[in-house]
């Protein structure tokens, strides 16, 4: 498998050495992540609608940074993972990303 150059290689709007980076942290994080599962609520702390009344209105005029946007995931969405099949985390999370 050949590795591509990442001073000239762009994936979307990002160098490839940025994605990879992202990815190395998004890897560690689900592995910390399922190794404390067992730890973690089965259920949110949290009323209903209090997510979606946490999303704002409009989606922003510019992008914003990765490391802004894996930090409003984890304080944001991180809970919807232990909703059972994982239903209520697709539907929130694909509404959520169509507003970006």
């Amino acid at each position: 498998m050949s590795t591509p150059s990442s001073s000239n290689t762009q994936t979307g709007d990002m160098p490839v050495a940025e994605l990879r980076t992202y990815l190395k942290q998004l890897t560690e994080w689900a592995v910390n992540y399922f190794s404390t599962i067992e730890q973690r609520n089965v259920l949110p702390d949290i009323k209903p609608g209090e997510t979606l009344r946490k999303l704002p209105q409009e989606a922003p005029e510019t992008g914003l940074k990765m490391s802004d946007i894996l930090h409003e995931f984890e304080s944001t969405f991180l809970w919807l993972n232990n909703l059972g099949n994982g239903l209520m985390n697709k539907v929130i999370l694909n509404a959520w990303l169509l507003f970006l």
